[in-house]
């Protein structure tokens, strides 16, 4: 089963960091295209492609998270919400029942 603190930060990730580095990986190597003098392309992301990116297991992303719920953990400072992990459990129970058919 797997639960997602929706409330919680990707650490040391912001939207505006996302952003900037998604506009570093598309620029162009120093190729100009010929007509295009003095005018650029601005690319814009919304916290989407945040969210896009920490479904990757293996993202950086998740990885910082990962590593972030560990410490927490392993220190006893680790406070889930039971109401949220009941309603989560409930939530999966129904979804997976449907996926199945009944019984």
């Amino acid at each position: 089963m797997r639960i997602d603190d929706k409330n919680l930060p990707p650490p040391g990730l912001t939207p505006a960091k996302a952003v900037d580095q998604n506009i570093q990986a598309q620029k162009p190597s120093g190729d100009r295209q010929p007509g295009r003098i003095g005018q650029s392309d601005q690319v814009q992301l919304s916290s989407l492609a945040e969210n896009v990116q920490s479904l990757d297991a293996n993202s950086d992303v998740s990885k910082a998270r990962l590593d972030q719920l560990s410490k927490l953990v392993a220190s006893g400072k680790y406070e889930a919400d039971a109401q949220y992990v009941a309603d989560r459990m409930i939530e999966d129970s129904i979804e997976t029942g449907r996926a199945e058919g009944p019984r």
